[in-house]
């Protein structure tokens, strides 16, 4: 049987759909995302004393040139790709121990019922608009 750390290749995948990538991760879907956010959730993340290992998907160009600018105790932790299918988007989110869902403006974001659907639990900001529906004592 495979192990937890086999299964659990990462800790979490954060789905990021093509940010704003040549405007410095500034910009409208980069908002949407909540990245300013998650810059800040990284650092501790990455810190010391949790030491997470991550996925921030579309945070690279489509080229796989260009990637957005994390915080530097995060490198070699991170793992950051260009925009995936959704075949390989679920490659991730399945070896991964929860969906990382920080947005508030991207209401009701598909990744949810998604990364429920495939039992991988949500670590998600309580003041989202409408994707707060999915989060219950029993999701």
């Amino acid at each position: 049987a495979e192990s937890d750390t086999e299964h659990h290749l990462y800790d979490f995948t954060f789905s990021g759909t093509d940010q704003n990538i040549h405007d410095g991760c500034v910009g409208w879907a980069s908002f949407a995302k909540n990245w300013s956010f998650v810059l800040e959730a990284l650092e501790v993340m990455c810190s010391d004393e949790f030491n997470l290992r991550g996925v921030l998907v579309a945070s690279r160009d489509k080229q796989d040139k260009v990637g957005c600018t994390i915080p530097p105790q995060c490198e070699g932790k991170m793992t950051q790709t260009t925009f995936l299918t959704q075949k390989n988007f679920f490659h991730y989110v399945k070896r991964s121990r929860f969906a990382f869902v920080p947005q508030i403006y991207d209401a009701s974001p598909r990744v949810t019922t998604q990364s429920l659907s495939l039992d991988v639990p949500l670590l998600m900001n309580k003041h989202i608009l409408g994707g707060w529906k999915y989060v219950n004592e029993e999701t």
